[in-house]
Formats: structure tokens, sequence, C-alpha cells
């Protein structure tokens, strides 16, 4: 298991990726990533790897240049939204309600009866005499009188619930019971009066359908008492129903069915109540006449309240009325209010009403509040349904709870009356997935400027968005005073209104805009909020963004400094109009494109957009040329492909235009991305850039020609000419692929120049840097280079003349072909290192040389002028991970690995442990005798049937070895026929391989077998224990465990996290 540093994917979340996103719940991957050490565990975990950061140490102030397309409130907001989704459950519930017989199910023929058991003979009991139903009849007033009184009725009888009744004309009936019926008509087209006791409050409760007829009359009465109607079916009036007058009759529709409100009649109400089952399923649909409708005599006061079931304004005569008879009414969960009256006008009133069901505009005026602190707020799981009419918002319309609004036409007007002095004016901003926008058409106007004080915002609505037209306009001809609106979150297609005077947005957030936008002569929209200032980023994912106004972004003028227009669509996308993007003195900080299909396409005849950075997430971008890349004061110009790990790098087609100095400054970063990225025309023409940073862990290919930065790793907007992922950048990185007709050349001379490097992310291939004349002691100069893993080549305390040095350096895993030299008896075979001096050789002086390697006791630097020549030795300083020459060497050239003369060899053969009569009486013992020894062959250590731990020390250290490679390899196994136990306590491990490669522990006894025959158990059941622990001993400095086969590893406590490491630990494996 040869370990290799964390590969880390560059994590965001996108909620927003929601957005319109093919990919839909795409987990984006960012720029950033710690690297961190994976909790192992004890007992059940066999094998504990403490991973460490690699590369040499690099000043902790330099800062990636690579940009993300999220921000962290979007990755939280995303991870809560997730969180949501798991949480919920749905169940489902079915009732069964038992019949005394059943219709088989799916027909409708003659039912099927139940069976019965058979009585018994034996057994009686006695049955309740079956009560006769009375048939329904028509009960008719026969003459004026009590509706109590049975010799008015032409029934015979007080009317039951089952029965119709009819009030003829001419006839005054008063209701002095507790009236019931199923059906009512009052009069028979010329008069007829029903009316409630005049001293008693009364109740009549109908299981059908009210009905007055022409000339009839329904009265509440003359003393003063509260009376009701009950409802269960339709209300059709043609007459009078008066039920204000000294007394009053509250109405209340009942009944889990739809029904009507109707009739041309004449009404003067006190309340109606509608409580229709237990949902807004049912509608109670009430069509307004041509009879005056007033309510306690007032044309204008509300009658409505609902308990359950929805209350529809249907029809086309014209009604005007409040409905609601408090300002600050609600709408509960149960109920629902639906305008579909195009002649219909709802008042607004000075309070603040509250949606919890279901509010539905298809035709007619709706008005909430007549004041801008009055608002329209909602309960969780809210519908707002908008298909056609007005509403018009005189202050705001919000909710922190999630809702569903949906509009596909008409026209929403938001604080009309100004003084809106809470955020936002329009938004529902709970951030979970079930609160909906949805939208197909019809327009939001946002009329007056949100005032509040300190933060104003008018638009900011979260959650879920589906979209296929409709717009947002900020602004209207009615906009009095104060023309700078502000919004954040998700909106639709949207224009900023120009009618009357010029108007301007700004964005207090990231806004995700879902359809066109269209910014015209004289409007102007900021990335970000010039009073605070702060900035932020729009995300456009509709298919057209018109500009004939100003998109401002300014790095100087307004103090937002990271602005961007960022285009994410799911389709083909443009950018076109004849207005500003940014401007030579004071450019946007970045134009960036993240389409996943067709592109963006910047219009030709668009005019120029000038930007500090032109960031190329994903996607094809056309037109680049129209982008010119801009540098001001210290900020840093970059061109960026790469950024999304689920995402291909984005590529554009031509090179952007430069302004002023600003190619000489440009920095090239290749973020993650699902791809290996090859450099393209992103590259300057002159092949001069001012940095490469490479943070992509598929890595980077150099096309096209070589390529020479200049960066030295300064003060801003300098930047190290090279920039590997790494412990520096805090970000992964992959390997940067060079060849020598592809050279990267690193000419800043500041031993900054390069920063980063580590174990996956290096030059795979040549690499040249420029060190300064007048160089003396007191700097090191990496080439931080690798093949399969990195192996980095350095000069240390090198001394130059008065002009500079070129020196290029590679790395090979190969034999050299060479042999030992003077002052080594070998050399390493499986890699090299070639360094020569491309340009100002007579100004070297002197350098010691180190390289990345591997070592033990006995090893030095060998040097050779030619590959294959001999290597003599310049003296071996040893670190865990490192060989450094002893003394500075005045030329360069190739250099290998060797074995001091005279170092004690190790030879390979089979060793045999156990306490008496073997090669080593324990592992300890053998170990002790392998350290400042190199092995030249493959070892064994074979533990035979009389092994015993009991003589360990625990824990047993395997030592790094020089030696070690793929064929000096270590094994530890039982011999033939044993089965041995290592079993001991140790606070940290059993066996811990300290910087140790090549190591295999195989549990079987036989050769190439597969029983399970060795045992390891640490019984310390104290917290960080491990069986097998593999320990770093520095950068660069990991163990291998080249296998673990067959071994019983016994746990004796509960999961533990590893030993917490005394020194740098293995880049190994991820966590």
């Amino acid at each position: 298991m040869k370990k290799r540093q964390n590969k880390y994917s560059l994590g965001v979340s996108a909620f927003q990726i929601i957005l319109a996103l093919s990919l839909m719940s795409v987990s984006a991957v960012l720029l950033a990533s710690g690297f961190r050490s994976a909790p192992s565990r004890g007992g059940s975990r066999n094998v504990v790897v403490n991973p460490a950061p690699a590369g040499a140490p690099q000043a902790a102030t330099v800062q990636p240049a690579v940009v993300s397309p999220f921000s962290d409130e979007e990755l939280a907001a995303q991870a809560a939204a997730e969180a949501e989704l798991r949480a919920a459950e749905r169940t489902k519930q079915t009732g069964f309600i038992q019949q005394p017989f059943g219709f088989a199910q799916g027909t409708a023929g003659a039912p099927d009866l139940q069976s019965e058991s058979p009585p018994n003979p034996f057994e009686w009991v006695p049955t309740a005499q079956a009560r006769l139903q009375n048939p329904r009849v028509l009960c008719t007033s026969m003459a004026s009188g009590n509706w109590g009184n049975p010799a008015i009725w032409s029934c015979g009888f007080v009317p039951t619930a089952a029965d119709d009744v009819t009030i003829a004309n001419g006839h005054t009936v008063t209701i002095d019971t507790a009236a019931v019926a199923l059906n009512l008509t009052v009069g028979q087209g010329v008069s007829g009066v029903l009316q409630y006791d005049p001293t008693t409050a009364r109740s009549l409760t109908l299981g059908g359908n009210a009905t007055v007829s022409v000339g009839g009359t329904f009265q509440a009465g003359a003393a003063a008492a509260t009376h009701t109607l009950s409802i269960g079916g339709n209300l059709a009036n043609n007459g009078t129903i008066n039920f204000s007058q000294t007394a009053v009759v509250a109405i209340t529709f009942t009944g889990a069915a739809s029904n009507t409100w109707g009739g041309n009649g004449s009404y003067n109400l006190a309340g109606v109540t509608i409580d229709k089952g237990t949902s807004n399923a049912n509608l109670l649909t009430f069509t307004p006449g041509t009879g005056a409708f007033t309510v306690q005599g007032s044309t204008t006061a509300g009658f409505l309240t609902i308990t359950d079931g929805t209350f529809e304004i249907a029809g086309a005569n014209a009604f005007s009325n409040n409905v609601f008879p408090t300002a600050s009414y609600t709408i509960p969960a149960t109920g629902g209010f639906w305008l579909n009256n195009a002649n219909a006008t709802v008042f607004g009133q000075n309070g603040s009403p509250i949606n919890n069901g279901l509010l539905r505009l298809t035709n007619g005026t709706f008005n909430i509040g007549t004041a801008g602190t009055n608002v329209m707020g909602a309960g969780t799981g809210a519908a707002f349904i908008i298909e056609g009419g007005t509403m018009n918002v005189a202050g705001r319309l919000n909710s922190i709870n999630p809702v569903t609004y949906m509009q596909s036409g008409g026209t929403v007007n938001i604080c009309t009356a100004g003084g809106c002095t809470t955020a936002p004016s329009f938004g529902f901003a709970s951030p979970l997935p079930k609160n909906f926008f949805n939208m197909s058409g019809g327009t939001i106007n946002l009329v007056q400027v949100n005032t509040t004080i300190g933060t104003p915002v008018d638009w900011n609505q979260q959650g879920t968005v589906n979209y296929s037209g409709g717009t947002l306009h900020f602004g209207t001809g009615a906009t009095a005073v104060n023309f700078f609106f502000r919004a954040q979150g998700n909106m639709p297609g949207m224009v900023i209104d120009t009618t009357t005077n010029d108007k301007g947005l700004a964005l207090t957030g990231n806004v995700w805009c879902y359809g066109n936008v269209t910014i015209p002569a004289g409007a102007g929209l900021y990335a970000g909020d010039p009073g605070i200032p702060s900035s932020a980023i729009f995300n456009m994912l509709g298919t057209t963004f018109t500009n004939n106004g100003t998109f401002v972004g300014g790095l100087t003028s307004v103090g937002i400094t990271a602005g961007r227009l960022q285009f994410a669509g799911a389709t083909a996308q443009t950018y076109t109009g004849t207005g500003t993007l940014g401007s030579p003195g004071d450019p946007i900080f970045a134009i960036a494109n993240m389409n996943r299909s067709g592109g963006l396409t910047i219009d030709p005849s668009a005019n120029t957009i000038y930007a500090a950075r032109l960031l190329a997430f994903s996607g094809s971008l056309t037109n680049a040329n129209k982008v010119t890349i801009t540098q001001v004061d210290t900020n840093q110009v970059s061109i960026q492909r790469g950024g999304v790990a689920q995402l291909p790098a984005g590529t554009i087609d031509v090179s952007p235009s430069y302004n002023g100095g600003s190619q000489a400054n440009i920095i090239l970063a290749y973020a993650q991305a699902s791809n290996a990225i090859t450099t393209g025309v992103e590259v300057p023409s002159g092949r001069t850039a001012e940095s490469i940073q490479v943070f992509n862990t598929n890595g980077v290919t150099i096309a096209g020609g070589a390529i020479t930065v200049t960066g030295n790793g300064g003060a801003a907007p300098d930047a190290p000419g090279l920039f590997l992922g790494g412990t520096t950048a805090a970000v992964a990185g992959g390997p940067l692929n060079t060849s020598s007709g592809n050279l990267l050349t690193v000419a800043g001379t500041s031993t900054a120049a390069i920063a980063g490097g580590s174990e996956n992310s290096y030059v795979n291939g040549p690499l040249a840097r420029v060190l300064p004349g007048g160089l003396v002691t007191g700097s090191t100069y990496l080439f931080p280079i690798g093949k399969s893993v990195y192996k980095a080549f350095e000069l240390v305390n090198p001394a130059t003349g008065a002009g500079t040095v070129t020196v290029q350096a590679e790395v090979f895993d190969a034999d050299s072909g060479g042999t030992a030299g003077a002052g080594l008896d070998a050399i390493n075979h499986n890699r090299y290192w070639n360094a020569p001096i491309t340009a100002g050789a007579g100004n070297f002086v002197s350098s010691q040389v180190r390289v990345t390697e591997l070592n033990s006791t006995g090893n030095a630097l060998g040097q050779s002028a030619t590959q294959t020549g001999a290597y003599g030795s310049i003296g071996g300083i040893l670190t865990a991970s490192t060989v450094q020459s002893a003394l500075p060497v005045t030329s360069l050239g190739f250099f290998a690995v060797g074995r001091l003369t005279g170092t004690p060899a190790f030879p390979g053969g089979t060793y045999t442990v156990c306490p008496a009569g073997c090669n080593y009486a324990s592992l300890t013992a053998a170990m002790a005798d392998l350290s400042g020894k190199i092995i030249i062959g493959p070892i064994v250590y074979s533990l035979t049937s009389t092994y015993s731990s009991s003589g360990e020390t625990f824990p047993i250290i395997v030592p790094a070895n020089g030696g070690s490679n793929a064929t000096n390899t270590m094994t530890i196994k039982p011999g033939g026929g044993a089965t041995p136990t290592i079993s001991g306590s140790s606070p940290s491990a059993i066996i811990e391989l300290q910087g140790a490669d090549y190591v295999t522990i195989d549990g079987s006894n036989t050769n190439g077998g597969t029983t399970r025959d060795l045992t390891i158990q640490n019984t310390n059941t104290a917290s960080n224990t491990a069986a097998v622990w593999l320990a770093s001993q520095g950068t660069n400095a990991g163990a291998t465990l080249t296998r673990s086969r067959t071994v019983t590893y016994a746990p004796t406590a509960a999961a533990q996290a590893p030993p917490p490491a005394s020194s740098a630990s293995s880049p190994a494996a991820p966590p």
C-alpha cells in the first residue's frame, strides 16, 4: 500500500446549482480544502495511517489567485437544505370503513352481500324496534305564523331536517325555534317573508340549499338578538336578504363539498363564515349579482371569516368591498381566498394580514394594506397563486417561512404606498428546498424603494425556483423618489425601469437570475452595494443579458472589490447591448462563465468588457477578445480555467485583450476540474506571464511552446511565478506536465518565486529557474519536481557571480546506467536527477545540493558529469526524507543516492526469530541489528513455532532503510507450521513503521498461502492505540506497507482514534 498525499475534491455546494443546472443537485467542489489527519481506530482498525502535509516550507502569507463560483454562505445554505431533505419523511395512511355490504372494487353493479353466521336456535337476543324513516316531503306554509306551529304547514307537522320548506307568497313565517330543513325557498315569485324571532336568538340549519325568490324577503327582525343560519348547500338570492337590522344573522356555510352563492337580489349582511370540511379543497363560489350589497348598511365593510374551505369571488358583475371584516385578517391553513372576477375589487385596509393557507388571484384587483408599514405575511406551507388580475401591496409581501409562490400571469405591485421600512419588500427568505418560487408569466413591480435604515432590501427570494417566464421590474413610472433599488437571492427575468426617471439596482448579496436581463440606457446594475460598500455575484441563468446601460463593479470608484457577472446557464447564453461593463480605469473584478451546454457568446458588436479577471469555470466562451484584462492599483489580474470539480474546465476561443501592462502581470490559474487541463489560447502570444498556478488534481499540461513566468512572490500585484497545490496553498493540486519543447522557466529570482509543491503536486518534466547574480550563503532554491511521486531537487546556499544563472532540473524514475564512483560502494538504480546549467555557467560559484529521497545511515549523494558515468560521493547530510551534499559543489550535472564506502551491508535472506536457537531472540533485537545497515537483498523474518512476544519491547520499531526498494523488501511472517501471536500493551502500536518502505506482513505460515496463522494484538484499552502504525518521519518520508495479508488483528477495545504523531506523518491515504 504505497502511501500517497490526500487528494481532496475542492468542494462547493452549490445550493444554487439547483438553479437551472442540468447537473441538478451538484455538490460542486470549490477551491479550498485543508489537509487533515483521518481519525484511525485502535483495535478494530488494523493499520493506522497518520497523514501529514508535504512540500517544502513556504511563506504562510502567499495566497492562491484561484476563485470559487460560490460563496461560503451558499455552501452553508446548501448543507442546511440537504439536511432538511434527509430529515423529511412522508407517511401515507389509508382508512377502511366496514360497511354492511360492499361493492366489488371497480364495478357499479349489485352489492356483494356479506355472509353471516347462522343464528343459534338456542339463543334469543331482543333487538331494538325499527324506526320508520320519514319520507322527504314538501312543507309549504298555508298561513303566516311561527315555524314551530305545525298548523301552518301543508305537511301537517313541523319540518324536519329531511324536509323541503317553502314560504308561500303573502305569508310571513317567524323562526321561533331551532329550526331545521333540507332545502328552503322563501317566496314563490311575488312575496313571502321569513324572519327570526323578534325577542329570542334562534337558529336555522339547512342540510341543503337556500333560495330567496323574486319578491321574497329573508330578514333578521327588529329585536336586538344574534341569530344563526347554517347552509349545507347553495345560496341563491333573487329577492332580499336583510340580516343586519336591530337583530343580526350570522351565516355559516358548512359541508365537505363545493357550493355556490349567487343571484341578483339585494343584501345587507352581518357576517359570513365558510366552514367546509377540513381543508381548502372545497369551494364556496360567490357570484355577485346586480342587486345592492351592503354589510351592516355599509358598501365597504367586510363580512367574510374563513375557517375551512376556499371562498371564491367569480362571475363578471362589478363588486367592491373590504371582504374581510378586520384589517389584519388571517387566511387559515385549511382555508383559502380566490378572486376570479375581472370587475371585482377587494379594498386594502390599514393592517397586516397573514396567509397560512391559499391566496389565489385569477381576475380582478386585490389590494393589501394602505401604508408602507403594512405587510402580508405567510405561515409554513402557505400558497400564493397569481394567474391574472392585479395585486397591489401597499407595503411588503414577505415571510421567513417556507411557502409556495406561483405566478403564471397578472401583475403584482409591491410597496405602492412607499415607506417600506423593514426589509425585504418582496421575498420569502427560507432557504429550505420546500420554499418554492414558481413563475411562468406575469409581472412583479417593485414600485417604491425600501427605506430600511442601514440595510434596505427590496427583493430577497430564497429556496427552490422553477422558472419559465415572467418579469420582475425594479421601479415603474410611479416611482416617486429614491431611485436606487437593492436585491439579493433568486429572481425571475428582470428589467431595471427607466420610465419617467433613470433607476439603479445594487446587489446586497449574490443573485441568481433565472430569466433574461435588460438594463436600459440610463439604468445601472451594481455588483455590490456601494453604500456599504460590499461585493456580490450576479449569476445569470437566463438566455440573454442585454446591457444598454451600465454594469458597475468598479474596483476603484465605488469600493466593489469582488463583484462579478457570472453566466451559469444550462443552455446557450448571450451577452449583448450598447452599454458599458467596467472601464479602462475602473474594471469590474471578474466576468465568469460556468455555462454547461451551448456556451456563452459575447456579441461582437457589444462594447468592450473591462475586467481584472476572466474566469472560465466551465463551458465555452466565444469572442473572448471582447474582454480586456485590466489591471489597476495593486489588484491582480488573471485568467482561470476550472473551478467546479464535477465539470470540465472552461475554454475560450481566442486570447482576451490586455490593457496597459496587464499582460505582463497576468496569472494563469488552473483550478479543480473533472478533467486534465491542457494550456491553450489563454497563454499570451509572447509566452510570458506573471504566474502559473496549478490546483487541479487531474493535472495540467503545458502545450504550444515554452512559457516563462516572472513573478517573485512579493506584494500584490506580484505573485509566485509557479504556485503548486499543497500545504502552502491549503488547496490540493496535481502534476504540471512539461517537456523539453514545453519548458517552464521561472525567471523570478526570489526564493519565493516558487510556492507550494507536495507529493501529488509537482512538475513532471524539466523545470528551469533563474538564480540572481551576487548570491551569497543563506538561501535555498527549490525545484518541486517528480515523476510518479514528489522528488524535489534543491540548491542550498548557492553562490553566484555578477550575473544570473539558469538551472534546469528533472528527475527520472529509472536506472541512470551509471556506476559507483569514488567514496561509494553502490548507487541506487531506481532514480537519478539531471540538473544542468543552461545559461550563465560562468556565473555559478558553488552550492550544496539536496534531493528528496528516503534514506538511512550510510547514504550519501553521488555526482557525475554524465548520466552513465561514475557517481562520486559528495557526502551525505541526512534527514528522514532528504540527502544533502556535505560540501558545496562548483558544478552541476547528474546526481544519484548511493552507499558510502565501508557502510555495513545487511544481506538478503531468511532470519528466524525465537527465544533460543534462532538468528534473533525477538523482532526488537532483529530491528536493532538492522539499524545502521543497508539492505542489499530481500529479507524475511520468520517467527518460529517457539516464538514468544514476551521478550519484545513495544512498540517494535521498523526503521527506514536506504537500501529498501522493490527488490530489497522486508517480510515478517510465521515459519512453517507456526501460529505465533505478537501481543502486548502499547500506548501507540505493537509494530510501528517509522518511515520504512517495502514492508510486507504476511500472516500465512506457507509461502504464498492464504491461511491466517499470525495474530497481532494490542491489549492496551486506552484511547489512540493501534496494532500497526505507519508513522511518517517528516515531509515526503511516509511509511509504505506493501501488503498486509491474512493477518488477524485482534481488537481489545472500542474503536479509537490514532495516536498523535510525534513528528510529521505520512501523506498516504485519504481520510
